[in-house]
C-alpha cells in the first residue's frame, strides 16, 4: 500500500498488489520494436555518415551551391533559437544558462547537418535531377516572388491540408495507432508565445524530414536508375518501417504506404519545396485544437495557426498568378 500525508495526517491512499504493474515499470518491447530501433538507427547513422562523405568530397573538388547551404543553416539555426525563447520558462537563474547553452547546442547541430547533407546532394542533383531544386533555390537565393515559388507552395499546403484529413481520421479511428492524449497540441493552450513556439516547432522538423527522405530517394534513383522504381522501392520501404513502428502494423503500414508515396511523388514531380511545406501544413493543422465554441480561451491561439496556413495558401496564389490577381487585357 502507498499513502501520502500531509501536516501528520493522511491524504490519499493508493493499494498496488501483486496484481498491478508499477507506473516505473517499462513497457515489454517486442520483436518488432527491437527491429524498429535498430532500423532507425541504421538508417540515421547511415545517412549522417554518406552525407558527411559526399559533403567532404563536394568540398575538396569545390562544388556545391556553399551559400545556399550556409543560408539554410542560418535560418535553421535561427528557428531553433527563436524557438527555445518561445518554450523556454524564462526565470533568471543559472540554470536558464545551462538550457541557454544546451539550445545554442541544438541549433549549431541542426544547422550543421543540413548543412553537410545539403551540400552532399546539391552538386549531384543539379547535374542528374535539376528540376526539384527549381523553387528551393529560388528561395534560399532570395526569389521568393517567383511565380514558381507560389505555384509550389500552393501545391504544398493542398497536400498538407491533405495530410492532415488523413491524420486525423486515423487518430479517431484507431487511437491504438497514432497515439493521441489530447485533440491537438497542449502548447496551445499556454498562451500567444507558446503557440507560436508550436508554429516554430514543425518549421525545422518539415525540412529536417524532407532533406532525409530526399536523400534517401535521390540514392534509390542512382542505384535503380528510374525515378518510379525510387518512389516504389521508397515507399515500400518506409511501409515496412512504419508498420513495425505501430502497434497495429496493418493500419500503421496502410498511413505509410499513403504518407511517405504521397510524399515521394511530390518530391519527384514538383520538388523539395512543395514536399517541405507540405510536412509544415500537416503537422501544424494536426496541432490545432479545433474549437466551435467562440468563448473558448484558447481560440485566438487556434486562429492564429489557422491564418498561418490560410496566409500561405494565399500568398502562394497571389504569388503564382505574378502579383495580378486579373489580367489587364479585355476578353476578346
Amino acid at each position: 500500500m502507498s499513502r501520502a500525508a500531509l501536516g501528520g495526517r493522511p491524504v490519499a491512499f493508493l493499494v498496488a498488489g501483486p496484481w498491478r504493474k508499477p507506473w516505473r515499470t517499462p513497457e515489454e518491447t517486442s520483436g518488432n520494436d527491437t527491429a524498429y530501433a535498430v532500423l532507425l538507427l541504421a538508417l540515421a547513422v547511415g545517412i549522417l555518415v554518406g552525407a558527411g562523405v559526399l559533403a567532404r568530397k563536394n568540398v575538396r573538388d569545390g562544388r556545391g551551391d556553399r551559400r545556399g547551404a550556409a543560408r539554410m543553416a542560418g535560418y535553421m539555426t535561427c528557428v531553433m533559437m527563436a524557438l527555445w525563447v518561445c518554450k523556454v520558462h524564462l526565470v533568471a537563474s543559472v540554470l536558464l544558462f545551462a538550457t541557454f547553452l544546451l539550445a545554442v547546442c541544438t541549433s549549431v547541430f541542426y544547422g550543421a547537418v543540413l548543412w553537410t547533407i545539403y551540400l552532399a546532394l546539391e552538386p549531384f542533383v543539379r547535374r542528374h535531377w535539376p528540376q526539384v531544386l527549381v523553387s528551393w533555390t529560388n528561395v534560399l537565393t532570395g526569389h521568393v516572388a517567383d511565380p514558381v515559388v507560389g505555384r509550389d507552395v500552393l501545391i504544398g499546403v493542398a497536400v498538407g491540408v491533405w495530410y492532415s484529413v488523413l491524420f486525423r481520421a486515423i487518430a479517431f479511428s484507431a487511437p491504438s495507432l497514432v497515439a493521441v492524449t489530447f485533440p491537438g497540441s497542449v502548447d496551445t493552450l499556454l498562451g500567444l508565445r507558446s503557440t507560436v513556439g508550436v508554429a516554430l516547432d514543425e518549421a525545422p522538423y518539415a525540412i529536417r524530414n524532407t532533406l532525409l527522405y530526399f536523400f534517401i530517394l535521390f540514392v534509390l534513383r542512382v542505384l535503380l536508375r528510374r525515378g518510379w522504381a525510387a518512389v516504389i522501392a521508397f515507399t515500400a520501404f518506409f511501409t515496412i518501417f512504419n508498420a513495425l513502428g505501430n502497434t497495429n502494423a496493418w493500419l500503421g503500414a496502410l498511413l505509410g504506404l499513403v504518407y511517405f508515396g504521397t510524399s515521394a511523388l511530390v518530391i519527384i514531380r514538383w520538388g523539395l519545396l512543395p514536399a517541405a511545406v507540405a510536412a509544415f501544413v500537416g503537422a501544424l493543422l494536426f496541432d490545432i485544437t479545433a474549437t466551435m465554441d467562440t468563448s473558448a480561451f484558447y481560440l485566438g491561439n487556434m486562429m492564429f495557426l489557422v491564418a498561418i496556413v490560410v496566409g500561405l495558401a494565399l500568398w502562394g496564389f497571389y504569388t503564382s498568378v505574378g502579383g495580378r490577381l486579373w489580367s489587364a487585357e479585355p476578353a476578346r
